[in-house]
């Protein structure tokens, strides 16, 4: 992915460039190295930002939440996925809308605002059944 990013800028390719940075937030998340993977995600972010590519937004906010998770930052999750479930919401895509909800859910809980995560999970839980997702 480092040779690709390093080709696409080569190339001056900005959609490309912003598919590698993903690409590479992602392999940092995998590999541990959460820092990195922020990093690169941000990059991918505001590449979306630049083309007005939403999708690509809302993906890179959810990799940005998870993250910080993995970092301890909590609260810093809550924003990015508070952003990641707002564009679901404009993009009309009611299971992503659902996976935002468990994860608002779930970073409440470990912020222990319990009240707040049964609000998450409980919006979670009703879309679900909505979409038939048991």
């Amino acid at each position: 992915f480092r040779r690709n990013l390093s080709l696409v800028k080569e190339l001056g390719d900005r959609a490309a460039q912003g598919r590698a940075y993903g690409n590479l937030g992602n392999t940092q998340y995998l590999l541990g190295n959460f820092s990195e993977a922020i990093a690169f995600h941000k990059e991918r972010l505001a590449i979306a930002k630049e083309f007005g590519d939403k999708a690509a937004e809302r993906r890179a906010y959810s990799n940005l939440g998870n993250a910080h998770i993995f970092l301890g930052r909590f609260d810093i999750s809550a924003e990015y996925y508070k952003k990641t479930l707002q564009l679901s919401r404009q993009l009309k895509d009611q299971a992503v809308e659902a996976q935002a909800c468990y994860s608002l859910g779930n970073t409440y809980t470990l912020l222990q605002d319990y009240e707040r995560a049964i609000e998450y999970h409980l919006k979670h839980l009703v879309i679900a059944q909505e979409l038939g997702d048991r």
